[in-house]
């Protein structure tokens, strides 16, 4: 009968190959979890800007440049026209006087928001309190507070004198006339 001998430099090499492999699954494991949290971060931000588009008036899109300008695109889901008076963001107030129809949407150019709601690197993503002050068509004046994911960039450059955009009108079709009426164009 062959007489084995075990070396302890055998034993050495094992350890040390048993070591190496779990050191590659931990390796493994934290890997593929800071790729899901990371993953997470961005689910983040998209489900905040959902939030920010659902409600009677809700923020379709917001930017803030480096400077503290700011374009804020604002909707109106309520059933009836609305008249816009005053728009605070993070407590810095602009007033307007703006009719928004039911469905439109108008992009709001804000200045100064530096203090408020401010951007330090372009590219990323800035949580700010956006305030819209309205009245309806009753005459109720009423409040929206939205909590806005704003977009960072370098600079905006807005083409207008005004603080009010642009109006986006939505696209209306009237196919044939109701219950025997007549239809004008107006």
């Amino acid at each position: 009968m062959e007489n084995k001998t075990f070396s302890s430099a055998q034993g050495t090499i094992e350890y040390l190959v048993i070591i190496a492999v779990i050191v590659v699954l931990g390796l493994l494991v934290v890997g593929t979890a800071s790729s899901f949290f990371d993953s997470a971060s961005g689910f983040s931000s998209t489900v905040g800007k959902v939030r920010a588009s659902s409600g009677g008036i809700s923020v379709v899109d917001a930017v803030v440049d480096l400077e503290g300008d700011g374009i804020f695109s604002i909707k109106n889901n309520f059933g009836e026209t609305l008249s816009i008076s005053k728009i605070s963001v993070g407590g810095l107030d602009s007033n307007f006087d703006t009719v928004l129809v039911f469905g439109n949407t108008i992009n709001f150019y804000l200045e100064n928001l530096s203090d408020y709601c401010s951007c330090t690197n372009a590219g990323g993503i800035q949580n700010c309190q956006l305030t819209v002050y309205f009245t309806t068509t009753l005459g109720i004046q009423k409040k929206e507070i939205i909590d806005v994911p704003v977009d960072c960039t370098n600079n905006i450059d807005s083409n207008s004198s005004s603080n009010v955009v642009e109006d986006i009108l939505p696209v209306v079709t009237l196919l044939a006339p109701a219950d025997e009426s007549t239809s004008e164009i107006y």
